[in-house]
């Protein structure tokens, strides 16, 4: 019997990407502060302009936290999770330099992932200290392409 050590459980993580989800909230609050200003301004120009603006900064932070909201929501639900455990293969570490994403298989199941991309689940890539080397073995909870729960092997 395989026996694993846990590295990764997203319903342990807590949130992640804190500062990004404050990038939010700041442009919902200027959005608002445009809206609330521009019937206040001088030229009707003027009450466009900064109307248009803050309706645009407060969809854009509005759509961006729904959207975060949403792929969190989607994972605190392991019910609709499946596992694989394996060996890792086709391996793709992401460049140390670059902003790829890391990709590796088990199995048929293929995952990608990067530091840069903000998410509820598991990515953290080798060239940042991540523990997926090819050729080890690991189980793998996951929803879609989105790891909840990364184990590996003695």
């Amino acid at each position: 019997m395989v026996k694993y050590v846990l590295v990764f459980d997203a319903a342990h993580a807590g949130p992640r990407g804190t500062g990004f989800i404050v990038v939010c909230i700041i442009f919902v609050v200027v959005g608002l502060f445009f809206v609330a200003v521009s019937r206040k301004a001088p030229t009707p120009q003027k009450r466009t302009y900064r109307g248009v603006f803050g309706l645009a900064f407060l969809l854009l932070g509005a759509i961006t936290s729904w959207a975060m909201y949403r792929d969190y929501n989607a994972v605190s639900d392991y019910t609709q999770a499946r596992v694989v455990d394996g060996l890792v293969s086709s391996f793709k570490p992401m460049p140390t330099e670059g902003h790829a994403m890391e990709s590796f298989c088990v199995q048929s199941k293929c995952f990608y992932y990067s530091d840069y991309v903000v998410t509820p689940g598991f990515n953290n890539t080798s060239s940042h200290g991540g523990p997926i080397k090819l050729g080890i073995h690991v189980r793998v909870t996951y929803v879609g392409n989105t790891i909840l729960k990364l184990e590996i092997a003695r």
